[in-house]
């Protein structure tokens, strides 16, 4: 990715490396990089209390560090129970889409997956910035996550100057 090149009200606005399978998936080279946002303290112990997971103060990234396939029923239950406490949702947001990343299932044929993009795509101002980090702009698509292609649409369409 480029560097910043200006603002647009709370958006950054960026121009996207071309990369050449890229090209295909984008119908133009300008996005806007929603604001960054991070996990709070208070919504991972309330996450790790309700479904006994360990948290402990050296637990660097542990939305990730916790995250298991396994749990993939339990993270989306609590993920529709907690409607209304936008970062207790974008805490478990990011636990699900790892476990998503880390599954062994066909991701396109998921429809727990596709309500799950949909519950992103619903709420961009809460879940903006994981639909943009997951995305892996600075990676060649054969080599990003398996759930970066589904971001990157999903950006396209919330992003781009045309979306």
């Amino acid at each position: 990715m480029s560097r910043v090149i200006g603002n647009v009200g709370r958006w950054n606005e960026l121009r996207v490396k071309r990369l050449p399978r890229l090209e295909l998936l984008l119908s133009t080279s300008l996005m806007f990089e929603p604001p960054m946002r991070h996990p709070t303290k208070e919504a991972i112990d309330f996450i790790a209390n309700r479904l006994d997971l360990p948290n402990y103060a050296e637990m660097q990234d542990w939305e990730f560090e916790v995250s298991e396939p396994s749990g993939l029923p339990q993270y989306l239950t609590l993920f529709e129970e907690v409607r209304g406490r936008d970062d207790v949702r974008f805490v478990l947001a990011d636990m699900i889409i790892q476990a998503f990343e880390s599954a062994d299932f066909k991701l396109s044929a998921n429809s727990d997956w596709a309500a799950f993009l949909s519950s992103l795509s619903e709420r961009i101002d809460i879940h903006g910035w994981q639909i943009w980090y997951w995305a892996s702009w600075d990676v060649e698509l054969e080599a990003v996550w398996r759930v970066s292609p589904s971001m990157r649409e999903l950006c396209e369409t919330h992003f781009s100057e045309q979306g």
